[in-house]
C-alpha cells in the first residue's frame, strides 16, 4: 500500500507535466510533532494566470512533458514496438536537460510563481518518501527517518502558507502529505479538514451547525469523533484560506490589469 501511495506521487508528477496567496499559520501544525503524508504532486488545474503568454513554469512543464514523450518513444523503438521512421516528427518539441528544467522551476518559484513553489515542495516530499520506501527492509513498514520528518515539517509549513493563501492544489498536496502512512504520526483529521474547507463555496462565513458541502464524502473514512473534529477545524480554516478567495482573485486581476495598462502607456 505504501509503495502504491508513493507511486501515485511519481505518476502525479508525470500527469502534471503532460497537462501542461495570507493568513497566520495554522497553530495545530506548530503544536504537533510533524505528521505529513505521501503527497500527490500534480495539481488538478493550473492556477489562473494574469498573463496571456506562457509562464516560465508552464514552459518548464512543457519541456518536462516533451522529455517524457521522447523517452517513451525511445523505449518503443528499443522494444521494436515501432520503427524510428514511424515516430519521425511525432515529438514535435524541444526540451532542455533535466538540470535546465529544474533551474527554470526554481527561477519561477523564486519570482513568486505559486504553482512552481507547490510543485517543488511536492517533489521534495515525494523524493523523501521514495527514499524511505527504498531503504526499508523487505516486509517492514517504511517510515521516515527523524531527519526526513524534520524536512517534511518544513515542507508542510511552506505548503500551509500557500494553502492559507487559497491555493487549491497546495491544499490538496498538504492534505496528502499530512496523512501519509510513512509519518510516525499521520494526521487524517487535519487532512480532511483542509479538504473540506477547500470544497466550500467562497463568499460568506460558514455556520458551525449547518451542513457543509461534500461533508459526507470527505469525512466518510473518519470515526465519528474525528469527523466532528475535522468539521470544526474546516470551518476555521475556511475563514482563513477560502472565504474571501473570489475577492482576492478579483483584486489580483485588477492589479495585474492596471500594471499591464501602465506598461502599455509607458511604451507609447
Amino acid at each position: 500500500m505504501v509503495v502504491a501511495i508513493v507511486a501515485v506521487l511519481v505518476l502525479a508528477f508525470s500527469a502534471w507535466s503532460l497537462h501542461a496567496s495570507h493568513a497566520p499559520q495554522a497553530p495545530r501544525v506548530q503544536d504537533r510533532t510533524m505528521t505529513p503524508s505521501a503527497p500527490s504532486i500534480a495539481p488538478r488545474s493550473r492556477q489562473a494566470s494574469n498573463s496571456a503568454s506562457p509562464s516560465l513554469f508552464d514552459n518548464a512543464m512543457q519541456q518536462r512533458a516533451c522529455r517524457e514523450r521522447q523517452h517513451e518513444q525511445a523505449a518503443q523503438i528499443a522494444r521494436g514496438a515501432v520503427s524510428a521512421a514511424g515516430l519521425s516528427g511525432r515529438a514535435g518539441c524541444v526540451a532542455g536537460t533535466p538540470l535546465q528544467i529544474e533551474a527554470m522551476l526554481r527561477t519561477a518559484a523564486a519570482h513568486g510563481d505559486v504553482d512552481a513553489q507547490r510543485y517543488l515542495l511536492a517533489q521534495r516530499a515525494a523524493d523523501l518518501m521514495q527514499r524511505a520506501v527504498a531503504a526499508a527492509p523487505t516486509r517492514t513498514q517504511p517510515t521516515l527517518s527523524p531527519d526526513a520528518e524534520r524536512e517534511v515539517a518544513v515542507i508542510v509549513s511552506e505548503l500551509e502558507a500557500l494553502a492559507l493563501a487559497g491555493h487549491r492544489d497546495a491544499i490538496d498536496t498538504l492534505a496528502q502529505v499530512v496523512e501519509s502512512p510513512l509519518l510516525h504520526a499521520p494526521d487524517p483529521v487535519y487532512a480532511a479538514a483542509w479538504r473540506l474547507a477547500a470544497r466550500q463555496p467562497p463568499g460568506r462565513a460558514l455556520e458551525a451547525t449547518a451542513p457543509l458541502q461534500a461533508e459526507d464524502e470527505v469525512l466518510d473514512a473518519l470515526a465519528q469523533q474525528q469527523q466532528q473534529q475535522a468539521r470544526t477545524l474546516a470551518v476555521e480554516l475556511f475563514d482563513d484560506c477560502c472565504r474571501h478567495l473570489r475577492q482576492r482573485r478579483n483584486d489580483s486581476d485588477a492589479a495585474a490589469n492596471q500594471s499591464a495598462y501602465l506598461s502599455s502607456q509607458q511604451g507609447r
